[in-house]
This record gives structure tokens, sequence and C-alpha cells, in this order.
């Protein structure tokens, strides 16, 4: 058996019937990583999130998202706890509370003095991985703060175990937004484990796997030995084969994805210059994949998205979208299509639902909108804003807000760059909640014949910018901005 287990734990729902399957959300967009949820027997539609409100908590600033996993130790009684890593003052700190109450339960701190090159916020970017040892019992936290602080910490005693400096460590060459992607774990079914980062390490350590019980590094890969060399497509800015200076950003905002395809272990990391895939066990590079924009102010954030043996990549900045058909040997891809004007995706990971794609596409929040594409050709089956499905709206200062014809407060009513997650199970046909950039939440029922939306409410405590990606777990929805949590009951009751 792994030392690790990063899980998916089953408990039974305390009162509400039908009992929601709840699990764990321990990682970055949850267990697989796709920002879908397995639960059932919650809420498809809610039109009104004060009433649902569990608890809402100041969590200080930064756009990462919290975790969720139930801890199991000594007095420990098993309850579910989330994890925040934000930055509170001059430290960047980590507190883990109760899920049902909001209690802390123990906060562990380091300083930093990171600032943002371009003005936003100086928090961690990146979410916290939980590890839970073998069997469950006990465990740690690995986060990673904007200025590349890497630690280790017990999930029962808030102790920190260990840390490292990847800034002071490696040679990185100035960033735009500092460090953004988040740690991921890899188990090896011979036994073993790594914690892989990206912290964008020159020449060739893009991306930094540790030994998680002793933060050691194992291997590095991707920078020089991956492009230099590369024939850069024209369409996004080449002139010929790529020449590798040295100085280059490799830094990613967009967290590594583990897939199996073809039966065997893929790391698939989506840094500046492009898609690698890495043997997770080795670094070995597998294949390397050019993906940017032309333009030199732009990032790829987006996290891949695999679907059998195809990964999906979207990115902003005139890169628009490509799915890519690894070969039988999984050393190659081909283009199954390519649309330069579609899912151009900020940072918001697409999820992927009865062979359709849901993105939110645009660079501008002016701009954005939530767009369906079909996952075989490519097509654009629709696309909406938000404001569509509105209804007749006037601002009104005298409200602080947006009111409807008759007079009363009415949601922002913009997606803007929102966020989206999938509860397949959810409702006829699944459901999609859908975070808006300004604090709407709208939840909605997947269609290929047009946006579909059930119900859409302000969420208590959330506004601008709502960019951190929303969290489902043990029948809670966590929604957060850069300043605050707010927690959401979505289980059905016997009324319901």
């Amino acid at each position: 058996m792994p030392p690790f287990v990063l899980l998916a734990c089953a408990l039974a729902a305390p009162d509400p019937v039908p009992a929601p399957a709840p699990t764990d959300w321990p990682a970055f967009l949850g267990p697989a990583g796709t920002g879908v949820s397995e639960e059932t027997g919650l809420r498809p539609a809610l039109p009104n999130a004060a009433a649902a409100l569990q608890w809402t908590a100041e969590i200080g600033e930064g756009y990462s998202a919290p975790a969720v996993v139930t801890v199991r130790r000594g007095d420990d009684d098993g309850t579910p706890s989330v994890l925040t890593h934000r930055r509170v003052g001059r430290r960047e700190v980590l507190v883990r509370r109760d899920l049902e109450t909001g209690e802390t339960l123990w906060e562990s701190a380091a300083p930093t003095a990171f600032r943002d090159p371009y003005g936003y916020n100086g928090g961690p970017r990146a979410s916290p991985l939980v590890v839970l040892n073998d069997g469950g019992d006990g465990g740690s936290v690995l986060t990673l703060g904007a200025a590349g602080r890497t630690a280790c910490t017990d999930l029962v005693t808030g102790e920190e175990r260990w840390s490292r400096d990847f800034h002071a460590e490696l040679n990185i060459p100035r960033w735009f937004f500092g460090v953004g992607g988040s740690p991921v774990l890899y188990e090896n079914p011979n036994g073993g484990a790594l914690a892989i980062f990206a912290p964008g390490g020159q020449p060739n350590a893009g991306i930094v796997a540790v030994d998680p019980l002793t933060g050691e590094t194992v291997w590095t890969a991707v920078g020089k030995d991956t492009w230099d060399g590369v024939p850069v497509p024209p369409e996004q800015g080449g002139e010929g084969p790529y020449e590798w200076t040295g100085e280059e950003q490799v830094v990613s905002y967009s967290t590594p994805l583990l897939a199996t395809i073809h039966g065997e272990p893929h790391l698939l990391c989506l840094v500046r210059q492009g898609l690698v895939s890495l043997d997770p066990r080795t670094g070995e590079p597998r294949f390397a994949y050019w993906f940017r924009s032309p333009k030199y102010e732009s990032v790829n954030a987006a996290r891949p998205v695999v679907i059998g043996d195809r990964i999906l990549l979207a990115a902003t900045y005139r890169a628009g979208s490509v799915l890519l058909q690894v070969n039988a040997a999984g050393d190659g891809v081909t283009e199954a299509w390519r649309k330069p004007d579609l899912l151009d995706c900020h940072w918001s990971t697409p999820v992927v639902h009865d062979g359709l794609i849901y993105g939110f596409a645009g660079r501008h929040e002016r701009e954005a909108e939530l767009q369906c594409v079909d996952l075989e050709t490519g097509e654009l089956k629709w696309s909406a804003n938000g404001r569509d499905a509105a209804g007749p709206l006037r601002f009104s200062r005298e409200a602080g807000g947006y009111v409807d014809a008759a007079g009363e407060r009415a949601p922002v009513p913009d997606f803007g760059r929102g966020s989206c997650l999938l509860a397949p199970r959810v409702g006829d046909g699944g459901t999609l909640y859908i975070l808006g950039e300004r604090g709407t939440l709208f939840c909605a029922r997947p269609s290929a014949d047009g946006y579909v939306e059930r119900s859409r409410t302000e969420v208590p405590k959330i506004d601008y910018p709502a960019w951190p990606a929303p969290v489902l777990a043990h029948g809670r929805l966590l929604l957060a901005d850069e300043e605050s949590l707010t927690v959401l009951d979505l289980r059905m009751t016997n009324d319901e």
C-alpha cells in the first residue's frame, strides 16, 4: 500500500433525507482535479443563498480556493475540516476550521514580503493540498505561497514539519503574478508518493517533485531541454525554431494534472510555452506541444482537461482552445481541432459533460461569456453572458445595486469571468453551479440547446473579484472572493 492516500471519503450525512453521498475536496478542483462532484441529494436550485447560509469568515487576501477533508486521529471525531491559505498582514496563514461551525481549530503562519508586480493582492494563489496517511489516520497539508515558499504542516496539530523557499533556491526569472499553480500528489502504485510543484526555475526546473515526508527534491524537469529548438507556429508568434535565452518565465499559473492515458501515467503541465507531458515517476518527458499567446504579457492559467485519450487546452490572449489526440505510444499528440476564437479561458478550467464543454471565455469582465462547445467537432452550440436571462433590470444608486421591474433588489446579472462546478448527479440532467465574478450564484441545467437557468441569487459576503474556484464537499458549497469565505448548505431536507 502506498504511504499516502489523496482521499475521497464517504460518510453518512447527519440528518437530511435523501442522504447525500458526501466526499472530501482535498485538492484544487476536487478529488479528480476536474471541478466535478459526484455528490447527490443536493439542491439543484438555490433562489435564496442567505437562507442556506451556514457561516462566513474573513480569511485574508488571496485567490486560493479552500480544501475540505475529514480528519481522524486521537480524540478527533472525524468531522470535516476546511483548510484555507491566505495572507493576513505580512504573514501567509494556513487555518483549519470546523466545516459545521466555522470554528478555528488551529493556524500556522509564516512571514511574507511578496508584492504583485501588477498591483493585485499579495496573498497565495495556490490552493492547499491535503495528504492523508494510509488509513486516514492523520496527515499533512502542503501549501505554496505567492513568493514560492512551500511548507508541510501537520493536519491534526498545525505544527510545521518542513519548509522550502523555491525562489531563494532556484533561478526563477521575474514573474507576472508570483507563483500560481497548486501542488498535486502522485501516488506510485508500487509504493511511495511525490508532491509536485510548478515554481518555474531556470534552466530546467519549471516543475519540481519532492518527497512529501522530507521536502527533499526527487527530480526537476521542464525548461531549456523541453523548448529549445521547438518549432513555433506562425499564428502563435513564431518565425522558426525557438531559441532559449535563459530569461524566459517558466512559472505556470495552470495547476498540473495527473492522468492515465493508454494505460500509462502522465503528468500534464501547461507552462508558459505550452503543454509538457512527463512520466511522474521520473520526470522524463513524454511529449511537448507549443501552446501560448503571441502576446508577451500573457499567461496560461486554465488547467488541462483529459477526456479518455484526448487533452483539452484553453487560454485567453488570443490563444483559444485545442483538442489534442494522444497517440497509442503516448509520446506525441495531433490536433483533433483547434479554435483560436473559442473557449479562450482566462483562468477558470472548463468542465465536460455528455460530450459538451462548458467554459468561460474572454479576457475582460465586460466581454466574458459562458460557452458551450461540442467536444467532437469544436462547434459552438451556444453562449450566454447571464444578463440575457435576467429580465428587465436597472441599476439603482439608492438601492446600491440592480433592481427589477418591481423595484426589488436583484443580483448582479453578468457572469463575467466566472467559475463553473459540475454536479452531474444533482437534479434532472445534472447541475452547473456557476459563481459570477461579482458574487452571484447561478444554478443551471447542462444542455446542448441553450442556457437553462434554474436560479440566481446574491451570495452573502462575496463580491468582486470572486475569482477562486468553487468547492463542493459534504453537501456544502464553499465560495470565496479575495477576502472572504461563505459556506452554503445545499443538502435537501425532508420537505424538499
